[in-house]
């Protein structure tokens, strides 16, 4: 056996080793939430990875303040199990098979009327590891009032505060990354969809809806925004960053610049500096 033989069967030894290695681990996978605001049905997404297949015991810890529900799970958007319950708290168990990779598991709490989920805990264990997910917060301030948004598991939701309340004004399913900045007479909201597409949407500062253009369909993975007379926007596609200009006729230019980037990052009102993030995690603050 020559010494690049030996080499190839060292690295199928090492890949096998790790397999195993990682079918091994032994992991609580803990999740923790709660709803928004009163209706009828309520649903809760949770993922986790699963080093093979398995059957795995999970469980939902569950507080309504309705006093008949009926809660369902759907792995990976197929219906798995459906119970009622009558108590306003109660636990839900199952014993259910997951597929090696990540999985989705859908809590749906639904009732006749109106309700709130005040507390929905998720668990489970075993050779189980969390997903990484994207979160992201950012705000815009105006002279009489802030604009804050919040992307987490793929929801957008942007809600305007002021002295008297804290209100949702838009909410968006399906949001890879957003971006959101000022400009003199109107708000432009960045939105990515699951499949990398990248649209612009425009709001008056009265917050109502006014337009959209189309932008990018490359497969963009990240955008930030930075508010102005032109608004600045920087995405990502593929690795590389492009700078997008954009007027208050919401026309706009594009150009690539010289930077790589996994991710990019912005303060909305700090007009001279992004961040961006290499491939390794490690973020680098960019003069513009």
């Amino acid at each position: 056996m020559n010494v690049i033989q030996k080499i190839n069967e060292l690295e199928k030894s090492v890949k096998r080793l790790e397999k195993i290695s990682s079918l091994n681990k032994f992991n609580h996978v803990y999740s923790q939430k709660a709803s928004e605001e009163s209706n009828k049905s309520h649903s809760f997404k949770f993922k986790f990875r699963c080093n093979g297949d398995c059957y795995l015991k999970i469980e939902s810890e569950i507080q309504v303040d309705a006093s008949e529900v009926k809660c369902e799970y759907l792995i990976n958007s197929v219906k798995a199990v459906q119970k009622k319950f009558y108590d306003k708290a109660f636990n839900f168990l199952a014993v259910l098979p997951f597929s090696e990779g990540i999985n989705e598991v859908d809590v749906t709490i639904s009732a006749e009327g109106e309700f709130n989920v005040e507390n929905i805990i998720f668990q489970t264990c075993g050779s189980v590891e969390y997903v990484e997910e994207s979160y992201l917060l950012s705000h815009v301030n105006e002279s009489n009032f802030s604009l804050v948004a919040f992307l987490c598991d793929e929801q957008l939701t942007i809600r305007k505060y002021d002295e008297n309340s804290f209100e949702k004004i838009i909410t968006l399913t399906g949001v890879k990354s957003y971006a959101i900045c000022s400009m003199p007479n109107k708000f432009l909201l960045a939105v990515v969809n699951k499949n990398g597409d990248m649209r612009f949407d425009f709001y008056d500062k009265s917050l109502v809806y006014v337009q959209s253009v189309e932008v990018d369909k490359s497969s963009i993975n990240s955008v930030c925004a930075i508010s102005g007379e032109r608004a600045t926007l920087f995405a990502v596609k593929g690795s590389n960053v492009y700078r997008y200009e954009v007027n208050d006729q919401a026309k706009v230019d594009v150009k690539r610049t010289s930077y790589r980037a996994k991710k990019v990052i912005s303060n909305p009102g700090v007009s001279d500096c992004i961040i961006i993030v290499d491939f390794n995690g490690l973020g680098k603050l960019v003069s513009l």
